[in-house]
């Protein structure tokens, strides 16, 4: 049977490429059933190999470094914006139009006065158409139509007391003579209840009061009106009473002081008397009923 096996180090030594001596140490083993005897003995070999050996020398070397500096520099830069520039011509151009056109020839007809007549005008009035100090009327004779022997003439009132009309006219040589005839220009129907315009009667909410308005278109100084306003109840009972006054433009515009509730059913009566010369049947009276407008 193979006995144990019996291990030994070995040192062998040498020299490196350089001549430097070098050892090295190894593990041999061999098996104890051997009857050889093993000894120790230096046994040298040489053994190439390579050895690599690090260090330091020093070498030239060239360092670069980097930084900022500022450099003046130039670089071409082209740039572009819109501009719109005007400037003042005064330019000029002939033109030519042309239009067709129809005329026609028109005839026209002008008087030509071939002789010139005068006439002397008499007027006389009316006996009842009474003036008295103070009274102006102006009234207008129109020519209409004249020959040597006839003529023809017309009447205007412009501002009269009294309505004129011709109720004849006669030429006496060179004259012509008219008589007139008067009638008053106010009568019942002219200056009755007819002549009495917006009447109202209302509440006045900012002084908190009836008023009773209207206009009387009657204006006429040789006429003289006078009003009496009656206020009734819904019972027909009287509350009050007032004599107002008309102003230059006829209006009549007036408060009740006694009637201030509101919530009252009332209407009011007008009464007017008119007289005067230029007024048919003076003195005139008639008298017209006002209601309540509805309060708001």
């Amino acid at each position: 049977m193979p006995g144990t096996p019996v291990c030994r180090e070995v040192t062998e030594c040498g020299t490196n490429v350089h001549g430097e001596p070098i050892c090295k140490t190894r593990t041999v083993c061999e098996d104890g059933s051997s009857s050889q005897r093993c000894e120790d003995r230096q046994v040298c070999e040489n053994v190439p190999y390579t050895d690599q050996q690090c260090g330091y020398e020093q070498v030239s070397y060239t360092d670069n470094e980097c930084g900022f500096e500022q450099v003046p520099y130039q670089r071409e830069v082209t740039g572009y914006r819109d501009e719109t520039r005007y400037r003042y011509e005064t330019r000029t151009r002939t033109v030519t139009r042309y239009r067709e056109e129809t005329r026609c020839c028109e005839t026209r007809t002008r008087q030509v006065f071939e002789k010139q007549l005068q006439f002397q005008v008499s007027v006389h009035f009316p006996q009842n158409a009474v003036l008295t100090a103070g009274d102006v009327e102006k009234l207008n004779i129109v020519l209409e139509t004249a020959t040597t022997k006839t003529a023809t003439v017309s009447l205007q009132s412009v501002d009269t007391i009294w309505l004129y009309k011709i109720k004849s006219q006669t030429i006496v040589g060179a004259g012509i003579n008219i008589e007139l005839e008067a009638t008053a220009q106010w009568d019942a129907t002219t200056a009755g209840p007819a002549s009495i315009k917006n009447a109202v009667l209302n509440w006045a909410p900012t002084v908190k009061r009836f008023q009773f308005s209207f206009t009387d278109s009657v204006k006429n100084a040789k006429i003289t009106s006078t009003y009496k306003v009656t206020v009734l109840d819904d019972k027909g009972k009287k509350l009050e009473e007032q004599t107002p006054s008309a102003d230059a433009n006829g209006l009549v515009n007036f408060l009740f002081a006694k009637v201030k509730d509101k919530k009252s059913k009332i209407k009011a009566v007008l009464q007017v008397s008119r007289t005067g010369r230029p007024l048919v049947g003076s003195p005139l009276t008639f008298q017209m009923e006002v209601a309540l407008r509805p309060v708001e």
